[in-house]
């Protein structure tokens, strides 16, 4: 559990459901009242099967447990998925490789106006991606940003700055930093993301 903004517990993180863990999966969801459901990855990503389908084509019920879904409705995007269970609401972001980021920041922008447009209710909303981490975490993180935003508005914006400047300058403060930018794919002239900087420390490569 995460404590969101304003709210106590927010989010769950957890990693994707599996075929021996997807009966608790559902129940998790069945017990904390969740209304909302982000996976942020695909079933199969870099050729290998990562998570367990745990719910049903349209139209369709399947039974986990002492829990029934039934697909609903679903609506399907570029980038995402929008899916109503009997159960519960769930929306798929597909368009986030697995180690990597979105290639285009708008899909990411209309991924969360889809989520504004629905209520999470008492329950917390669950977050899941292949380990529950990087892309589980980075999607809470932004979350809880534009909720705060949103209800306190922007208080403070720092200058723009050089992306060089402000890695040299900024994050290099921290001990054993470790930062990598890359253009994702890297060989998409139109993506949204800048060309490769690694940084170990304060060894700079590809400058």
């Amino acid at each position: 559990m995460i404590q969101g903004f304003c709210k106590e517990w927010g989010y769950i993180a957890t990693q994707a459901p599996m075929p021996e863990t997807v009966v608790d999966f559902w129940k998790m969801i069945w017990k904390e009242e969740v209304l909302i459901v982000c996976m942020l990855m695909k079933i199969t990503e870099g050729g290998q099967k990562i998570c367990k389908q745990y719910w049903p084509e349209i139209g369709n019920t399947v039974e986990h447990g002492q829990v029934t879904i039934l697909n609903v409705k679903q609506r399907v995007y570029a980038d995402y998925t929008h899916r109503i269970f009997q159960v519960t609401k769930f929306t798929t972001f597909t368009g986030w490789p697995k180690q990597e980021v979105p290639m285009y920041w708008h899909s990411v922008v209309e991924y969360f106006n889809e989520l504004r447009g629905h209520s999470s209710g008492p329950g917390p909303i669950l977050v899941h991606c292949a380990t529950g981490t990087g892309r589980t975490g980075t999607f809470i993180l932004c979350d809880i940003g534009l909720h705060s935003t949103a209800a306190e508005g922007v208080r403070h914006c720092p200058p723009v700055v050089p992306l060089q400047h402000y890695i040299l300058e900024v994050l290099l403060e921290v001990e054993h930093s470790l930062v990598s930018l890359k253009r994702y794919p890297p060989d998409a002239t139109d993506s949204d993301y800048i060309s490769a900087v690694s940084i170990d420390g304060v060894k700079v490569k590809g400058q």
